[in-house]
């Protein structure tokens, strides 16, 4: 495995040659969270090894589903075989195999300080979709949000991978966030992060939007917040 490429910097883009099931092997997914004592201070966290995105939107292996409030959650499997997308012959679908899951969520009462953290792992993951054949491994994406009794604080996520190959092609991994135009209107987003405010962060290390705009993938995704009510 290729050493650890995180998500900072500029977005870089580059294309890759055209070729026509998500597999996630060996996953490690966990989220915990802590909140202070303030009864003004709300959170949520949440993760999930993998999610279509659709009219019928599917999740595989998601730990505190709910998102808010953070509470202790654990969620394990050996193996899941899912269809997110059934096939129309001669066009193939898009089917998740999932092998060795655990999901996990906390909630700890640290007084002063209220932090909320997500985070996912997957050894390996394999997408095999029309016009779309990637591997990955070493997959990570973490997000965090901590506040101070005073409602200070920031959100903050990471993530990176340690190999990628699309189509065929090994793909260069730098520092930060890449966007990676496929072919048949496919774009494959790496360390993508959604940060809609300082308390609120959505970290992807892998997020795949089709040509139907209806459906988009996300592999290894943590969303954290915190807010102050009142």
């Amino acid at each position: 495995m290729t050493a650890r490429h995180r998500a900072r910097g500029l977005v870089r883009s580059i294309t890759v040659p055209l070729l026509a099931v998500v597999t996630v092997a060996g996953v490690l997914v966990g989220v915990s969270s802590s909140a202070g004592a303030s009864p003004s201070v709300v959170g949520g966290c949440t993760s999930r090894v993998a999610g279509l995105n659709a009219p019928n939107p599917i999740t595989v292996a998601q730990a505190n589903p709910q998102f808010s409030p953070c509470v202790f959650d654990r969620v394990s499997l050996a193996d899941l075989n899912v269809t997110l997308v059934p096939g129309i012959p001669p066009l193939s679908g898009v089917n998740a195999q999932v092998h060795a899951v655990v999901s996990s969520s906390s909630f700890t009462d640290f007084g002063v300080v209220a932090s909320t953290e997500a985070q996912t792992d997957a050894g390996r993951v394999q997408i095999i979709a029309p016009g779309l054949f990637l591997t990955a491994t070493g997959v990570h994406s973490q997000a965090g949000v901590v506040l101070n009794s005073e409602c200070g604080g920031a959100a903050n996520g990471d993530s990176w991978l340690g190999s990628l190959t699309i189509n065929g092609h090994v793909i260069q991994l730098g520092n930060g966030p890449l966007t990676i135009p496929v072919g048949l209107r496919i774009v494959v987003y790496v360390n993508q992060q959604l940060h809609p405010s300082s308390h609120d962060v959505t970290q992807r290390a892998l997020f795949i939007q089709f040509s139907d705009k209806r459906y988009s993938l996300v592999v290894g995704e943590a969303h954290a917040a915190l807010a102050c009510i009142g």
